[in-house]
């Protein structure tokens, strides 16, 4: 998670400032005022992209915190890149001249570090176009020249769709995405494999309290004397109670983000379901004393529950 984020000397002439929210944060302004640079800097220094900012953005100091760590670059008027961070192991201090190749290799070095501790990230630079100036070092399968004879050819299509996915491929490191256009194939593609992640988790839980309930029980029954008997069921009830509620609360958490989602689309529509594709539908469904309610194995008889589901043909 983000908490602060500063900019000082942005191209010689801007200046901000930000502390973040824990769930939402918007940046707004006109054209050209530097949401695009800000959202692009934040997003080179969390998802271990820091050698592509010296090259492409001009500035004098920057700095960012996370829950996971702390990083400032400052350049100084002798030339000079001052670099402090942590990154879990204490404050460290490099100052070092702008030699490319020095930067270079301080920068990557930051960059492992930083993956090792920082989380997941999709980055949308803008909705449906790119803006900006992001660029690489290396050069894309499709020269702007090779574009251009396409687009003469009408083959235009396929040539952009192969640089954007060049670009994508070339900034994307790890757990970290970026996405440079968007199409209903990226939205269906994102939404199934994040759904099938948090699934797996869920998954993972729901075996977790399986073995748990295995577990007590038999330790309950085997263990307990006639005497004992009544007092040790109550409190296995009441300990499989308590891991049932935790659990539930864990699956809650995981399932937010797609709740918002389903919500978000009840209220525009005023429809329940998104349908992704012909075979995957994101739902809402009540089950409450339902066929599947009395016959699934992790849900109990009786009990009502909102399930959000992709579902796969």
């Amino acid at each position: 998670m983000i908490k602060h984020f500063k900019v000082i000397g942005l191209y010689h002439k801007m200046n901000f400032d930000f502390k973040f929210n824990d769930d939402l944060n918007i940046l707004t302004g006109k054209n050209g005022v530097g949401k695009t640079t800000v959202l692009r800097l934040i997003w080179y220094l969390i998802s271990g992209n820091i050698d592509k900012i010296m090259p492409t953005i001009d500035f004098d100091e920057l700095e960012i915190e996370t829950n996971r760590f702390m990083l400032n670059l400052k350049v100084s008027r002798q030339s000079e890149l001052s670099m402090s961070w942590n990154i879990g192991n204490g404050k460290q201090t490099k100052t070092l001249n702008m030699e490319p190749s020095e930067v270079e290799k301080a920068s990557q070095m930051l960059n492992q570090d930083i993956l090792k501790v920082s989380q997941s990230t999709t980055f949308f630079p803008t909705f449906r176009r790119i803006e900006g100036g992001f660029a690489t070092d290396k050069p894309l399968k499709k020269e702007m020249g090779e574009l251009y004879d396409a687009f003469l050819q009408e083959k235009i299509y396929h040539g952009l769709e192969n640089a954007f996915s060049d670009l994508s491929n070339y900034l994307s490191v790890e757990k970290h995405q970026f996405v440079t256009s968007v199409s209903t194939d990226d939205l269906t593609r994102l939404l199934t494999q994040q759904y099938a992640e948090i699934s797996e988790r869920i998954n993972q839980l729901q075996n977790k309290l399986s073995q748990f309930i295995t577990e007590r029980t038999s330790n309950t029954f085997s263990s307990a004397t006639a005497n004992t008997k009544s007092e040790r069921l109550e409190q296995t009830l009441k300990e499989i109670q308590s891991k049932v509620d935790e659990v539930k609360t864990q699956k809650e958490e995981l399932l937010r983000p797609f709740t918002v989602l389903s919500d978000t689309v009840k209220e525009i529509f005023q429809y329940e379901g998104l349908q992704i594709t012909e075979t995957c539908r994101l739902a809402k469904i009540a089950i409450e004393n339902t066929h599947a309610a009395r016959h699934s194995k992790s849900i109990y008889r009786g009990d009502a529950f909102a399930i959000y589901l992709c579902e796969v043909s």
